[in-house]
């Protein structure tokens, strides 16, 4: 790669890594930790932070040599991370919670 390509590649993906650890930082709730609303589907949350874990690869900040920007991709990955297993919990509970019921309606707590 060279230098011209690795500074615009260097731009781009740093602007994407600052918007959205700007928005992991402020937010205090998984769904919004993973730009998802709260009434998605679990198959969408889970699409959402598989397109994080793919966008967040390891090579593809490797060949940019900046450790800012590596430390930054290390924070959110671990973020997004603990949101969806957090979201995947309360899905769960919730799924338990409606199989002990007979398939009663239970009211969704994960908002």
């Amino acid at each position: 790669m060279n230098d011209f390509d690795r500074d615009d590649k260097l731009e781009t993906l740093g602007g994407i890594v600052e918007r959205d650890y700007r928005r992991v930082q402020k937010a205090d709730d998984p769904f919004l930790v993973l730009d998802v609303a709260p009434d998605a589907s679990f198959d969408d949350i889970e699409n959402q932070f598989e397109r994080y874990e793919r966008f967040y690869t390891a090579d593809k900040f490797e060949s940019l040599e900046n450790e800012k920007l590596a430390a930054k991709r290390d924070e959110l990955l671990e973020a997004f991370e603990d949101a969806f297993d957090k979201i995947r919990k309360k899905f769960s509970a919730n799924q338990s919670r409606l199989e002990e019921s007979g398939g009663e309606d239970v009211e969704d707590e994960l908002a």
